[in-house]
């Protein structure tokens, strides 16, 4: 059996940012991009525009971000896409999706390993207030 899309909240946090993707001829195009979340912080749906409406690259974008969202509420993890994506030799994406997935997986990074270390920062200063003092 198949898995069921999750369904969206009513109401749904939302970031916005922009966002630069290298193409086959050196140049870089800009996109604007806005997650929507689930209550618990999963990305739940991805808006991805590029240029004036109507031009190709805009489409592409908009087709990209449904078939993600989509593929998003039914369950594949970021990090799966993130690593299906056509990457150059350094490394880096080559196209808007993988730079997308990259900056957001990133960030997350970063928000986890502060949340690591203010917790292991609490964690000291009540065991320092739990030891027993010298007096």
């Amino acid at each position: 059996m198949a898995n069921e899309r999750e369904k969206l909240p009513s109401r749904r946090g939302a970031e916005i940012f922009d966002l630069l993707a290298g193409t086959e001829a050196g140049k870089e195009i800009s996109y604007t991009a806005q997650l929507g979340f689930y209550d618990d912080g999963r990305v739940a749906e991805l808006f991805l525009r590029s240029g004036k409406a109507g031009t190709d690259v805009n489409v592409l974008a908009m087709e990209l971000a449904v078939a993600v969202s989509f593929a998003l509420q039914y369950g594949c993890p970021m990090e799966t896409m993130r690593s299906a994506v056509p990457r150059r030799s350094d490394g880096a994406p080559e196209g808007p999706l993988g730079a997308l997935l990259d900056r957001f997986v990133m960030e997350r990074e970063k928000e986890r390993q502060a949340y690591m270390q203010l917790k292991e920062a609490r964690r000291a200063a009540l065991a320092a207030l739990e030891a027993p003092s010298g007096v």
